[in-house]
């Protein structure tokens, strides 16, 4: 913590998993206060990105990596309730999956509903990516949103478009 004390004027942070970096464990959970005051810009882990919620509503672009299931629209829609109505650019590294342990990854059961209502599946229902009541959640949370991308799964571009009708 201590570097990024010493660096309140970064604006754009890469930390974002490698091969030749961590996966993440670049913050802690307790962050002092007026943290990283100039960042805007902000690729990472998503457990590092979790970890830094507090100050996300500062950004103008956030890429978040190896996220599973619907971790994003969780922490868009239940962690931050008001979204980050700043936000312009968006890139998501997700990976639906149903593994044994899914009950124990934060976010990794949590949905919501077209009509805004949230749930947490059941564990046999786990799966889910971006075309699985996600992307209305997204939109919610960032309204204000001109980009996005998607990297860490195969999708035919067939599958967004179809996904394009309007989310309200």
């Amino acid at each position: 913590m201590a570097f990024w004390a010493r660096h309140p004027h970064i604006e754009y942070l890469n930390v974002a998993p490698n091969h030749f970096t961590p996966r993440n464990g670049w913050f802690t959970s307790e962050q002092p206060d007026n943290f990283l005051p100039n960042l805007r810009h902000l690729r990472a882990h998503w457990n590092d990105v979790l970890l830094l919620a507090p100050i996300l509503s500062q950004l103008l672009s956030l890429s978040i990596h190896e996220s599973i299931n619907a971790q994003i629209p969780y922490l868009l829609r239940s962690v931050l309730p008001d979204g980050l109505p700043n936000l312009k650019s968006l890139n998501i590294g997700q990976a639906p999956t149903s593994s044994s342990n899914i009950e124990n990854i934060e976010g990794g059961l949590w949905y919501e509903t077209k009509n805004g209502v949230f749930f947490k599946r059941t564990a046999d229902r786990a799966w889910s990516n971006v075309f699985d009541l996600f992307m209305h959640s997204i939109v919610r949370a960032t309204p204000n949103l001109e980009e996005i991308g998607f990297h860490g799964s195969n999708f035919p571009l067939s599958d967004f478009v179809s996904t394009a009708e309007p989310a309200y």
